[in-house]
């Protein structure tokens, strides 16, 4: 009923979130992993041997003794241990709120010694467990003409149109001095796009950077940790220098956390915990979708890079036909274009930040009254702030 995991267990994960990093590491915890690894989204639901009440299916989170939330965003270096309470183990200490089991974290904390300084850097690429297979125009189009004979149909497209897809400069002459530009005219007419690879990253960075001091004299002791880490998306988005704004998907934090222990006496003792972090997300502008919904946003884009066909021209016009150049492709067989939701529909950015601090105090009465007995006092204070700056753009849309 009481498990438990160290540092050195966690910083095995390359996840940004503390809680997907406990998948897999606690018996009787199931983390099932949320929004699918989009930056500053990643998170994780627990669940601690199922669930034990109606009202609420959380366990309960408790970080150096204080109940709190923000177990995502927590450094695993500032982390000393983690247990969990389950079943009647937790309720015992923590009555009906623990009914769904209970998460104890316990931050770092300096000892009596030099000063003891460890700095790190790590660098590492995530992916997704699971991509389409490539179809190229040439299979695209002799499946879908066996497709319809199959339905008794006839074929719809000419092995002569099948045959320029599948050579688009054939006839042309290399020798010819516009032949670079008839190519290029020709490739258009009858492309072959991997729309997913176009959109979609095959690998997306991930930076981590970590700094902590600790250490102590007589009585006072003290360990400080500040950590940076930065999550890129998987969208391939046009240069901000050309659009104007920044729609890719991204994700940057910075944490930082002070304890410090002081000996007022030898039967008195106090104490700061000071923890806070600065978090801005970055993505594409979600208001197309019904109240604007980001995570279906991210969902369609996916199904979108999936559903286009590697015959559609674009993402985006020609210059010299009549029309702007660098304007929009609209597929009419979709719902949306994804170059457009993923590049010309502007951008939304959010600042969070917050502040857990607490103040305690520990009176140990030993000496005064019985062995054993001690008189604690806490005073916490939180505070949590969270600003939006988005962008909306909507363009011309050519089919």
């Amino acid at each position: 009923a009481i498990s438990s995991v160290s540092t050195d267990e966690l910083k095995m994960s390359s996840s940004s979130s503390l809680s997907n990093a406990l998948a897999g590491r606690i018996s009787g915890l199931t983390a099932t992993q949320s929004i699918g690894g989009q930056p500053g989204k990643d998170d994780a639901t627990l669940y601690l041997r199922g669930i034990g009440t109606t009202n609420s299916s959380a366990p309960l989170i408790m970080i150096d003794g204080v109940p709190r939330s923000n177990i995502r965003t927590i450094d695993p270096n500032e982390v000393e241990s983690i247990s969990v309470l389950k079943d009647a183990s937790a309720t015992a200490v923590f009555g009906v709120r623990g009914a769904n089991g209970a998460i104890l974290i316990t931050t770092k904390r300096g000892k009596k010694g030099k000063p003891e300084l460890s700095i790190s850097a790590e660098q590492s690429y995530t992916s997704f467990t699971y991509e389409p297979e490539r179809l190229s125009s040439v299979e695209y189009l002799n499946i879908r003409n066996e497709a319809l004979r199959n339905d008794g149909s006839s074929a719809l497209f000419s092995q002569d149109l099948i045959d320029k897809y599948k050579n688009p400069t054939a006839g042309l002459d290399p020798n010819d001095t516009d032949y670079e530009y008839k190519a290029m005219l020709r490739n258009y007419m009858y492309p072959n796009h991997d729309y997913y690879r176009e959109l979609i990253k095959k690998h997306s960075p991930q930076t981590r950077v970590n700094a902590n001091l600790s250490g102590g004299i007589d009585k006072l002791s003290y360990f400080v940790n500040a950590s940076y880490i930065h999550q890129g998306g998987n969208l391939k988005t046009e240069k901000k220098s050309f659009l104007g704004y920044d729609p890719s998907s991204k994700m940057d934090r910075w944490s930082f956390r002070g304890n410090l222990d002081y000996k007022i006496t030898n039967s008195l003792k106090a104490y700061l915990n000071i923890g806070t972090y600065i978090e801005k997300v970055n993505m594409p502008n979600p208001d197309s979708y019904p109240n604007s919904d980001q995570n279906w946003m991210m969902r369609d884009i996916m199904y979108q890079a999936v559903t286009i066909l590697p015959i559609t021209p674009g993402p985006v016009t020609l210059p010299g036909f009549g029309v702007e150049e660098n304007g929009l492709i609209y597929p009419t067989y979709l719902d949306r274009s994804p170059f457009e939701i993923i590049n010309r529909s502007g951008y939304l950015n959010e600042t969070r930040s917050n502040l857990n601090s607490t103040f305690g105090v520990d009176f140990d009465l030993s000496n005064y009254i019985t062995k054993g007995l001690s008189i604690k006092g806490m005073v916490s204070y939180d505070n949590i702030s969270r600003t939006t700056l988005k962008g909306h753009k909507r363009e011309r849309l050519y089919t």
